[in-house]
Formats: structure tokens, C-alpha cells, sequence
């Protein structure tokens, strides 16, 4: 359902940031 889709877009986005963090140090 739409609830999952957007849990799933929510979980890509946090690790992104993560990983963006990690390289701008």
C-alpha cells in the first residue's frame, strides 16, 4: 500500500543522508 511506499522512500532518504555525512567529514 501507499504506507509502505512511503516508509521505504523514508528509510533511502536517512541512509542516504548517512552516507553523505560520512564523506562530507
Amino acid at each position: 500500500g501507499d504506507s509502505g511506499k512511503k516508509r521505504w522512500h523514508h528509510y533511502h532518504v536517512e541512509e542516504a543522508n548517512r552516507l553523505f555525512s560520512l564523506w562530507g567529514s
